[in-house]
């Protein structure tokens, strides 16, 4: 299996942390390097078929069955990155016959499309649906959640250890016996001052530490696991505008290092300095990358000590970099315990007050207005999961005011999404506003025209009806006269 490491953050409800090392499962730092480990799995697995003279995988496990082992390979992915689309189309038309093939999630426009439902009944996507598609019949998928995922794989990782690997990338493997090559750690090199934009602020002397100063070490931990902690805690906010709540605004904090406190955030608090590096410094010199990173490092860690007093806040345990949970309170953070506590609530009750916490802690897309290179999958794995607490509360509730304030705030995060709207024309409904079931389905017309769409036909004939109202009530003994301006 090759999947993205922010596909997988997402399946796994940004737990990965979780995982250990599976050697069926080969993770990149982006959609770019997982095409890029299945073009050179095609280019490996052709060549095979050359040499033996079959045409497929499939013959050449039959006729040969002492050639090295060919696992099927599966690409995980999803379709956010449009640009990427069309090579990935063309990679999973040049793996069919060699045993590799994708499973992409969001709307594909190269083939078909199936739409799951979270119970995991499958139907045919409404683009599909309107063309006339013919999908085979599915079914109904097994739904498992991120926990059981982790322990899932975990088993079965345990139970088939070492099977061949994939060809290293950017070497020439050997047609019959793959290789792989170590990963490169990058250099510590001598420390520079950063240049250009990387700078920090003239009116802030940031101090460069010793490039013989050994590494800080985490703190030991306590009985739970955490590093211990003394300090106040300090409240990051990262769903909407990005900040350090409660900073001293008159220091100046650099971006890299509030990209860094986002970054660690977004990935459950920890993150490997490689990882980092990759995401926040791709362009930066190998040998000047690792002195910035400290550079950033430690002005977080003076701001964070600035703001909640003296405290661990941001530790360095080996190649790692991890924040102190004890000391940070996020609330994206909040967020996402909230889902879990609605996940395996026991109650409609407690299920009701975990989605309540998680509609309260979202407060607009992570970290709005910024635009890292990293964060776009993150960014809109965190938005499905809101909208979908959101949607999840409004059908939840029993107060209709409710359920109608929590659909309002969820179509000003998402002004396209048309289940969001349709909810709300029967929250309208409900109350008796039949005035407003009108005027959001011209809102939602005028939203998706914008970007060149319509509203579906459900959603058009679900406004019709429920604009009608009920029909009139009367009493059955009622008499029709003229006088009340009646037809007999």
């Amino acid at each position: 299996m090759v999947i993205p490491a922010g596909t997988l953050a997402i399946l796994l409800e940004y737990h990965t942390h979780l995982l250990g090392d599976m050697p069926h499962l080969t993770v990149t730092a982006d959609l770019s390097d997982a095409l890029t480990v299945v073009e050179e799995q095609i280019l490996y697995r052709t060549r095979l078929c050359l040499d033996y003279e079959v045409d497929t995988v499939a013959v050449l496990r039959d006729a040969h069955p002492s050639v090295d082992a060919l696992p099927s390979l599966l690409l995980i992915a999803d379709t956010a990155q449009a640009h990427e689309n069309t090579r990935t189309a063309a990679l999973l038309t040049q793996g069919q016959r060699l045993d590799i093939q994708g499973a992409l999630l969001g709307a594909w426009p190269h083939g078909d499309t199936l739409a799951v439902d979270v119970d995991g009944t499958t139907t045919a996507a409404d683009s599909d649906r309107s063309q006339g598609t013919d999908l085979p019949e599915v079914g109904r998928l097994t739904v498992l959640t991120a926990a059981d995922t982790i322990d899932l794989l975990t088993a079965l990782t345990g139970a088939h250890a070492g099977p061949p690997q994939l060809p290293a990338r950017g070497r020439h493997a050997d047609a019959r016996e793959p290789r792989t090559t170590p990963p490169v750690s990058r250099p510590v090199a001598d420390a520079a001052p950063p240049t250009g934009d990387e700078a920090p602020p003239a009116s802030v002397a940031t101090p460069v530490a010793p490039t013989n100063a050994n590494p800080p070490q985490a703190p030991s931990p306590t009985a739970d696991g955490q590093p211990e902690f003394r300090g106040g805690q300090v409240g990051v906010q990262i769903l909407g505008v990005a900040q350090i709540l409660g900073r001293d605004t008159s220091m100046p904090l650099r971006a890299k290092a509030l990209e860094l406190l986002v970054y660690l955030t977004v990935h459950d608090g920890e993150a490997t300095q490689d990882a980092i590096l990759d995401d926040l410094l791709p362009d930066a010199p190998a040998a000047k990358a690792p002195h910035r990173l400290h550079t950033y490092v430690s002005a977080l860690r003076k701001t964070l000590a600035r703001t909640g007093g003296p405290g661990t806040y941001l530790t360095h345990p080996t190649h790692r970099y991890a924040l102190n949970r004890r000391g940070i309170d996020t609330d994206l953070w909040r967020m996402r315990a909230a889902l879990r506590d609605a996940t395996h609530a026991t109650s409609d009750a407690d299920r009701l007050a975990a989605l309540r916490r998680a509609v309260d802690a979202y407060g607009g897309p992570l970290a709005d207005g910024f635009d890292y290179e990293w964060i776009e999958a993150h960014r809109e794995g965190i938005r499905r999961q809101a909208l979908d607490a959101h949607l999840a509360l409004a059908t939840t509730t029993p107060d209709p005011h409710e359920a109608l304030a929590v659909l309002q705030a969820a179509i000003r995060h998402d002004p396209y999404a048309e289940p969001l709207y349709q909810q709300a024309m029967r929250a309208y409904a409900t109350l008796g506003h039949l005035d407003e079931v009108h005027a959001l389905r011209q809102s939602l017309t005028r939203r998706l025209a914008e970007i060149d769409a319509e509203p579906s036909a459900d959603t058009l004939a679900l406004a019709d009806h429920l604009a009608a109202g009920p029909p009139p009530h009367r009493p059955a003994d009622h008499r029709r006269t003229r006088g009340s301006g009646s037809q007999r």
